[in-house]
């Protein structure tokens, strides 16, 4: 991610740099990087409505979708679906493992991110970054 905020045409360094910092500082931030690849083209910034709605999700899909992760609305099917088992995962090692559980699975999710192509990864991170400068303009 350093790599990213190095070099991104995005915003401006300090920018990025303290989204990285802050924003994807958090675990379900990070999944998003992996779900945007996963929906593809969809995965663009600014949609204008969910890709979803609840009618149309049921069971653990759902309770991924009606989480409160930021960007349950751009979701598919397939994306909810990743996010559901990454959020099992989480689960069971955290009843397993305590809170040291849910730490190596973070870990682990990490580490298969950082095996992605770059130019994915920028791809990603350049969404995201987007959509949180447009986000963070609008609470001002």
């Amino acid at each position: 991610m350093d790599a990213w905020a190095g070099n991104s045409a995005a915003g401006n360094l300090l920018e990025r740099q303290r989204f990285i910092k802050t924003h994807m500082s958090e675990s379900d931030n990070l999944v998003e990087i992996l779900l945007r690849l996963v929906r593809g083209e969809r995965a663009t910034p600014f949609t204008s409505g969910p890709v979803l709605s609840a009618s149309n999700v049921a069971g653990p899909l759902l309770s991924a979708m009606a989480s409160d992760f930021g960007h349950s609305g751009q979701q598919t099917h397939v994306s909810l679906a990743v996010l559901a088992m990454f959020r099992m995962t989480v689960e069971y090692a955290t009843k397993a493992e305590g809170e040291s559980g849910k730490k190596d699975v973070e870990d682990r999710m990490g580490e298969i991110i950082r095996c992605l192509p770059s130019h994915l990864l920028y791809k990603s991170l350049d969404g995201i970054f987007k959509e949180w400068k447009a986000e963070a303009h609008g609470k001002q």
